[in-house]
């Protein structure tokens, strides 16, 4: 194999219709879907399903490969909640009480 061996046999055109077919909550709201709508479309035997949290696949049936992949990736890139940090606890803990330390 070398640089010019291309990865898949699948033209690129069949990329491009996986990322139309997986969308995000926030890309549905921006075209216009609102959430109401989104839960009335994955309902039991509706047209749509939730992959993962936040990231809808817009088609009954299982999701291809490509499909499952694109949602992994578009579920990692919303990142940490608002208000969170990485490796920050999202709930505060308790204080442990001041005990002084005596040499």
């Amino acid at each position: 194999m070398n640089h010019n061996t291309p990865l898949s046999p699948r033209p690129l055109s069949h990329l491009a219709e996986t990322h139309r077919q997986v969308l995000t909550a926030a890309q549905l709201r921006a075209h216009g879907v609102s959430a109401a709508e989104t839960n009335e479309q994955c309902r039991a035997g509706g047209p749509w399903q939730q992959l993962l949290p936040g990231v809808f696949l817009l088609h009954p049936g299982p999701p291809t490969s490509e499909e499952r992949l694109h949602a992994v990736l578009l579920y990692a890139a919303r990142g940490p909640a608002p208000g969170t940090a990485p490796g920050v606890p999202a709930q505060p803990t308790a204080r442990q009480p001041h005990r002084p330390v005596y040499a």
